[in-house]
């Protein structure tokens, strides 16, 4: 795939991740912008600062998924 295809499902994902939308389009963007870090440095810090930030706040299927990407995250390094 292109890397200017990733970086607009990348945009994508992050405009579902913070916007007003349903628990599992939070929890599919998510988890789709981890693995799209692996492509992109810059997205998995700014994925954990949103996630750090907005996890307090969010639904028990919200909190379960953010508490499993924190801990790749912390395993990962950041």
């Amino acid at each position: 795939m292109q890397v200017s295809h990733l970086e607009g499902i990348a945009t994508v994902c992050f405009d579902w991740f913070i916007g007003e939308y349903k628990v599992a389009t939070k929890v599919f963007a998510m988890t789709s912008l981890f693995y799209l870090g692996a492509t992109f440095d810059w997205i998995r810090p700014e994925l954990k600062a949103i996630l750090t930030e907005k996890i307090a706040y969010g639904s028990a299927g919200f909190q379960n998924r953010g508490a499993k990407i924190l801990e790749k995250l912390r395993h990962l390094g950041y």
